[in-house]
């Protein structure tokens, strides 16, 4: 018989909760409970849990001790958070979930709060010898203007995206080729802007230095989702991004790359992480591989590896719980992976 464990889950309005939860329902040892939690009180998540509860953004005040009461109710053995931010919240008051003795599987502060910020997260990697792309933090409009100029605009495109964002929110590439009509007769990707609308737009904006400005990567564009255990990486799984070009992966190929496992032991040398990991990296005109994000928690890509034969979600879960775990095989195998949508009659 399966032993019998509660977990909350949160951010359960994203739209890949669902399948995760799937995922961990199927765990061949474990019998989860699933508590889902959400800022929205329409959540699609809620009719896949089996008990939910709206609160605060991870970025609120009363987020943690919402979340400490949520744990305390449910008697919660374990909590998997799903967003960047409720990541952050979590691991700067893990002792205050510990002893309740409800388990945050997430890494510590200090490698969550650097990888949270993009910015940050990119001139530390650049100061520690990893490859990143060229970019840029402007602190006013006129580093803006600048900033776009010296990452070769317009004979290039220029990503321009928030520091802060998660999901491919706030991610926008600014063209010369792209023109308004386009985006209103739906000929080109949602996230294009041209030179034009960011002058006006941003001329009078006060956060600036909200923003970051990155060189774009042309070449293939990789999820990379890492098992670590205690700081080493003890699997590497990455899948190629097909669709869409920014956001959580809903089309994309499974496949192992010498590279990608450097460039990931790379990056263990200098960030000190635990659990699953979700880096992002991309190949740029000169054939090399630049990392120009990681999401310290859970990746979206991640229930794609267990349709290629390698369940790294609940080999992460038998981590957490037993602190050990068997892993068989480290490649999966070369496939497709497309994600669906399904209608359910809501629970409430």
């Amino acid at each position: 018989m399966k032993k019998r464990r509660n977990i909350l889950v949160t951010c359960a309005g994203g739209h890949v909760y669902p399948e995760i939860i799937e995922n961990i329902r199927n765990h061949k040892d474990y019998d989860f409970r699933i508590v889902g939690c959400d800022t929205s009180e329409l959540a699609v998540g809620y009719s896949f849990s089996d008990a939910y509860y709206t609160v605060p953004k991870g970025n609120e005040s009363g987020y943690p001790g919402e979340i400490l009461r949520i744990c305390k109710k449910e008697d919660i053995n374990y909590i998997l958070p799903l967003s960047d931010e409720e990541s952050l919240a979590l691991s700067f008051n893990k002792e205050l979930f510990l002893a309740e003795a409800a388990v945050p599987i997430v890494s510590d502060y200090e490698a969550v709060s650097i990888a949270c910020d993009k910015g940050n997260l990119l001139e530390h990697l650049k100061l520690k010898g990893i490859q990143t792309p060229r970019f840029f933090l402007p602190d006013d409009y006129e580093q803006l203007l600048q900033g776009i100029k010296e990452l070769g605009y317009p004979k290039k495109k220029v990503v321009f995206k928030q520091r802060t964002s998660r999901g491919g929110r706030g991610f926008n590439v600014i063209s010369d080729n792209f023109r308004i009509s386009d985006r209103i007769g739906g000929r080109c990707d949602h996230f294009l802007v041209d030179y034009t609308e960011i002058m006006n737009a941003f001329k009078e904006e006060k956060n600036i230095q909200e923003y970051l400005l990155m060189e774009y990567l042309p070449g293939k564009d990789y999820n990379i989702d890492v098992l670590f255990l205690k700081g080493v990486p003890e699997l590497i799984l990455s899948n190629q991004r097909l669709k869409p070009k920014a956001g959580p992966v809903n089309i994309g190929k499974l496949e192992s790359n010498q590279q990608v496992i450097d460039v990931v032991n790379d990056i263990a040398k200098v960030l000190t992480f635990d659990y699953c990991i979700n880096i992002e990296a991309a190949f740029g005109d000169d054939g090399k591989l630049y990392v120009y994000e990681i999401n310290p928690r859970v990746g979206a890509p991640i229930v794609f590896y267990t349709l290629g034969g390698i369940d790294m979600l609940n080999l992460m879960m038998s981590y957490v719980i037993d602190n050990k775990i068997r892993i068989d095989r480290k490649v999966c195998e070369d496939k497709f992976c497309y994600r669906y949508w399904k209608t359910k009659e809501a629970n409430k």
